[in-house]
């Protein structure tokens, strides 16, 4: 992950940072009051399993008081074709950002097919 760069961004006065080109989904972190997507992994792409079509899409909305942000779970078939998941298949995919996000000290809450992403200690 690209930390540096990413909080180097936020520092210079970015409200959002999303990075991706490594082809995986990785964490998100909350630093500053900001959100930091470090990967998305690939949207439109074909995929030859289930585990490596997995991914997020990230609705952010930027207020004056900071970033509001859902992730939206997402799986993307052999064929490239993105659909939004529901239930068990959500959580799957929510439950991998919450323990890639725990690599960058950030707690993920999942709630049903709604995500948190609350800054951790430092």
């Amino acid at each position: 992950m690209q930390t540096n760069e990413a909080h180097a961004a936020i520092d210079a006065g970015a409200d959002l940072v999303i990075g991706h080109h490594p082809h995986v989904l990785q964490g998100f972190e909350a630093y500053k009051g900001r959100l930091i997507a470090y990967s998305l992994r690939d949207l439109i792409f074909d995929h030859y399993s289930i585990a490596t079509g997995q991914t997020v899409l990230v609705d952010a909305v930027l207020t004056p008081r900071g970033v509001k942000g859902t992730l939206v779970p997402v799986s993307v078939s052999s064929s490239g074709i993105p659909a939004v998941q529901k239930g068990s298949d959500a959580t799957t995919s929510l439950s991998l950002v919450r323990q890639y996000s725990q690599a960058v000290d950030t707690d993920v809450v999942i709630k049903g097919d709604v995500v948190t992403v609350r800054a951790g200690k430092k």
